[in-house]
């Protein structure tokens, strides 16, 4: 009798075909039996020994729950606990960095449970290698234990934090990536007026996100950032915010200017002098966006005001890429500024590092068709150099 031709798969090759099972992007769900790694479990004695034996299978856990009623619930039948499972995944992921989430509808919401996530996740801090903390109880319970920190967290590079203190973020000498976020008034746990900079000399990408009526300046001001590479702020579009300008200047007074390569401003009031005086201070700008909540109308107060006569003055030197998203300003002025980084001459296109490469407008409003045109004739006249992008977009003629 002839073997099953799937048991003649060596185990190191039907390993590999379970990493490439694992849904790409990580799939968001929660864990629940219906995970690929727990499916593979439950297939017969050789899946289970080789999918244990693959800890690429278990670096991505999920603690929420799926509605009202948890995944983990048709677990308890298996006696396969939330705890139990968060355990298991961090010994079969070896010595991989692992990803954990807890969202706001953790099942580790109450305190009981989260209070033996706390335990786990400080006696594993170390292996942790993305974290995103999106519930109100994490922060509470870890707030109450700032005290046991500097801890290790040898591979955290990505930290995802809502409702937060800042205090225990300098001890993150790793860190590479942060996305902070305050969406009560009374969630972010300040103590002084004058915060102190937490420095982290490793953070390359950081995205600060304010829904509520906090002060904006003083989370930039927190931060000592010298080699800050991506910075994105997001405000609400129903919150009267500063203008993005005045959000800027707590980075031009450190010590050391980041050299910010991309900048993403969603949601805040936008003037003139944003562009004249403070963008063109980060000279390694490469990607700039400007984006407005779909919900928010045209007439807002962060509408841009440019200065027509004279836009060209203001944009970054080494400026690849233009983007508007749900945007209206004065689009001569935009124009004027596409037309001064693209170089053409006799029909040919000279290829400099400082010429802009990419222009998007999506779901803008009030484009007029000779606009549009002239900027098609830019790129028809520069082959290879300039991209012109227009995505569902309203014209006044």
């Amino acid at each position: 009798m002839s073997a099953n031709p799937i048991q003649t798969i060596p185990q190191e090759l039907l390993g590999k075909i379970f990493v490439h099972s694992l849904p790409s992007p990580p799939d968001l769900k929660p864990i629940s039996l219906f995970n690929v790694p727990l499916v593979l479990l439950r297939v017969c004695r050789q899946w289970l020994n080789v999918a244990i034996a693959t800890p690429e299978l278990w670096t991505d856990v999920n603690m929420g729950t799926s509605g009202l009623r948890p995944d983990f619930s048709v677990m308890t039948r298996f006696t396969l606990s939330p705890i139990k499972t968060f355990k298991m995944f961090l010994k079969n992921s070896g010595a991989l960095p692992v990803t954990l989430t807890l969202p706001r509808n953790s099942i580790s919401g109450t305190s009981a449970n989260m209070k033996n996530v706390i335990d786990i996740l400080f006696g594993n801090f170390h292996r942790i290698g993305h974290l995103k903390g999106l519930t109100p109880f994490f922060a509470k319970f870890l707030y109450e234990r700032r005290d046991e920190f500097p801890f290790r967290a040898d591979n955290l590079r990505y930290l995802d934090l809502k409702y937060q203190s800042l205090d225990f973020l300098g001890t993150l000498t790793n860190l590479e990536f942060l996305d902070f976020g305050v969406y009560e008034t009374d969630s972010l746990m300040v103590t002084d007026n004058v915060p102190k900079r937490i420095h982290i000399p490793s953070l390359r990408r950081l995205d600060i996100g304010i829904m509520s009526d906090v002060d904006f300046k003083y989370i930039i001001r927190s931060f000592d950032v010298p080699f800050l590479e991506e910075l994105t702020l997001r405000t609400s579009p129903y919150w009267e915010a500063d203008p993005a300008e005045n959000l800027l200047d707590p980075l031009l007074s450190m010590k050391q200017i980041p050299p910010l390569r991309a900048l993403t401003i969603l949601g805040f009031k936008l003037m003139a002098t944003l562009f004249k005086t403070w963008l063109p201070q980060f000279s390694n700008l490469e990607t700039l966006k400007f984006l407005r909540w779909n919900s928010e109308p045209h007439d807002a107060l962060n509408s841009f005001i440019l200065d027509e006569t004279d836009s060209t003055s203001w944009i970054c030197p080494n400026l690849k890429e233009l983007s508007f998203d749900n945007c209206s300003v004065h689009w001569s002025s935009v124009e004027d500024i596409v037309r001064s980084r693209v170089s053409v001459q006799n029909g040919t296109s000279h290829t400099e590092k400082s010429f802009l490469r990419k222009i998007s407008l999506q779901k803008c409003v009030d484009l007029s068709n000779s606009f549009v045109d002239s900027l098609k004739d830019l790129e028809n006249s520069s082959p290879g150099q300039l991209e012109v992008e227009i995505i569902d977009c309203s014209y006044i003629d």
